[in-house]
């Protein structure tokens, strides 16, 4: 579960998280960092942002092509 901490002037921080990498995987998030001039934990963010966003995109487009399908279907038979 993700904590919680406030900062110095009372407003919360953002919800933190801790991760277990493998070593090669730390490694290349570490080369990725270096080359886009952010920090480790940034490059983590990122990549996580994007990674959730194409999921719930591929989440929804199948749902929308089985609709275009069946509308085909009904289409077709009359």
């Amino acid at each position: 579960m993700a904590t919680r901490q406030n900062s110095t002037n009372g407003k919360p921080k953002s919800p933190r998280i801790q991760v277990v990498l493998p070593e090669l995987i730390c490694e290349q998030l570490t080369m990725l960092a270096n080359n886009e001039s952010r920090t480790v934990s940034n490059m983590a963010k990122v990549l996580i942002q994007e990674g959730i966003k194409k999921y719930f995109e591929k989440e929804t487009k199948p749902q929308i092509s089985s609709i275009n399908i069946t509308l085909e279907c009904i289409l077709q038979e009359d």
